[in-house]
Order: structure tokens, then C-alpha cells, then sequence
């Protein structure tokens, strides 16, 4: 009876403390968007640092890749709709890990545009992001989402509009592959420069030149 009692106790908290964590919104003004799904916004409880759920936004362009969206498209579009702009932010009750903030400090969290659309959907239906889900998020929302992507592609917009979408990566991915090819690149040269050394040492014991005597 009393473990009965202990886990029905336990059960209304959880259900009680989900409540209360998708009843966490926030009024604030945007003041910075550093990209299509990262921003900075202002509120009663001070800035917060956004990463916005359910987008994968475009990665910066290199040299090497084709015509396309890119990270600076999304990030325009997100500022003509965002900045300076009075948003509000949600928790999910979904995402287990709601209300904590990730090591970079930013709180995933779902924006709302001030005339009540979800900013994240608007950006998917436009061809500015994909779908991202890595996160687990409302299902009401996940299908909605959906729906807006298979619409940007059939209308062919933004990334949809060219055969090969450009890379979905964010910059912190990017910088990792280079800095993990400069290494790879940096090893070989050492590595071939240490077996010249090593082949050069080689010669000079199995022939050893004779001592001059001036």
C-alpha cells in the first residue's frame, strides 16, 4: 500500500513539474541573431541565449561549394523577421532536457512571432531550414513542421530550389573538419620530414665520412 501511495506521489509530481515547465514563456526583444536558429533575446529575466528547436539552418559558404542558401540567407531572413522584434519564448514539454541550457549557454526553446506564428515553421515553409530533430519535441508541432518542409520542396524554395540542397552544417561543425584536416595535413609533413631525418642519420652511420684532420 505504501509503495502504491509512494508511486502515485511520484507520478502527479512528474506530471506537475511537466506542467509547470511547459507553462515557462518569456516576452523579450530580440537583439542579436547571430544565425538562422541561434539569437539573443531580452527579457525580464535578463538576455538569453536561444537555440531555436526544430531548425537546421544552412551553413556558411565556402569556395568550393555550389550556388545555393546559405548560412548569411538565413540568417537575413531570420533578422528581417526577428530583430528588434518583441518574441515570445516557450519551453517544450516534450524535450526531457527543457529549461537547461547547453554548454554554450543557449536554452533550446520553440519562438513565437509577434503575430502569433511560430517563427521556427515560418523559416521551414520559406526553404530557410530543414527539419531538424534531433531534438524530441510536441508532436503536434513535429507534424506541422513537416508539413511545411515537404511544402517548401514541392514549391521548390530556398534550399529546395537546386538539385543538390547545400550542406546543412553549423559553423561550429565546419571549424571542426578544418581544424581536424590542418591537423591531418600538419602529421603527414611531420611524419615525412621525420622519415627524411630518420633516412638521412641512416646513411651517415652505414657511411660514416672520414675525419679531416684540419
Amino acid at each position: 500500500m505504501r509503495t502504491s501511495c509512494l508511486f502515485q506521489f511520484v507520478a502527479l509530481f512528474l506530471i506537475a513539474a511537466q506542467i509547470a515547465r511547459a507553462a515557462e514563456t518569456w516576452q523579450g526583444a530580440v537583439v542579436e541573431v547571430l544565425e538562422g536558429s541561434v539569437l539573443h533575446v531580452e527579457t525580464a529575466d535578463g538576455l538569453k541565449k536561444i537555440r531555436v528547436i526544430g531548425l537546421d539552418t544552412p551553413g556558411r559558404k565556402l569556395p568550393t561549394m555550389p550556388p545555393g542558401f546559405y548560412l548569411d540567407d538565413a540568417k537575413e531572413k531570420a533578422e528581417a523577421l526577428l530583430h528588434e522584434k518583441t518574441v515570445t519564448v516557450s519551453l517544450d514539454p516534450a524535450d526531457e532536457f527543457a529549461g537547461y541550457t547547453s554548454r554554450d549557454g543557449r536554452l533550446l526553446a520553440h519562438i513565437t512571432l509577434p503575430d502569433g506564428t511560430s517563427y521556427a515553421e515560418t523559416m521551414i515553409r520559406s526553404g530557410y531550414s530543414r527539419l531538424n530533430l534531433d531534438v524530441p519535441f510536441d508532436k503536434e508541432l513535429e507534424k506541422r513542421y513537416k508539413a511545411a518542409e515537404k511544402e517548401a520542396q514541392a514549391a521548390k524554395r530556398g534550399i529546395w530550389a537546386y538539385s543538390s540542397p547545400p550542406p546543412v552544417e553549423t559553423t561550429a561543425k565546419q571549424v571542426n573538419k578544418t581544424l581536424l584536416v590542418i591537423l591531418a595535413v600538419t602529421a603527414a609533413v611531420v611524419f615525412i620530414l621525420g622519415m627524411a631525418l630518420l633516412e638521412s642519420w641512416a646513411q651517415e652511420q652505414t657511411n660514416p665520412q672520414p675525419r679531416l684532420p684540419w
